[in-house]
């Protein structure tokens, strides 16, 4: 069961940042269960993603990360509200 208190919107990615890597990043919080950077119809990264923790609890303990440098940005990390209405 997909649960929406655990999905994170992270924006102001770096261009060459991978699924892998915003996983690996955000594994210092906990377990991941999926993280995809949103890519362009080319193929090309649109700068934000979304990152499902396993736990709401982890998906918390993530937050803080807001405002960190990831591979030289400032990342916007924010629960996803949009997720809420997904059925």
């Amino acid at each position: 069961m997909d649960h929406p208190e655990n999905h994170l919107y992270v924006r102001n990615l770096a261009w060459e940042v991978t699924n892998d890597d915003l996983k690996a990043h955000f594994g210092q919080c906990g377990n991941v269960v999926g993280a995809q950077v949103t890519t362009s119809t080319k193929g090309t990264s649109r700068g934000w993603g979304t990152v499902e923790m396993a736990t709401t609890e982890e998906a918390k303990a993530a937050l803080p990360l807001d405002k960190q440098t990831f591979k030289g940005r400032q990342l916007i990390v924010r629960m996803d509200k949009r997720v809420k209405g997904r059925d």
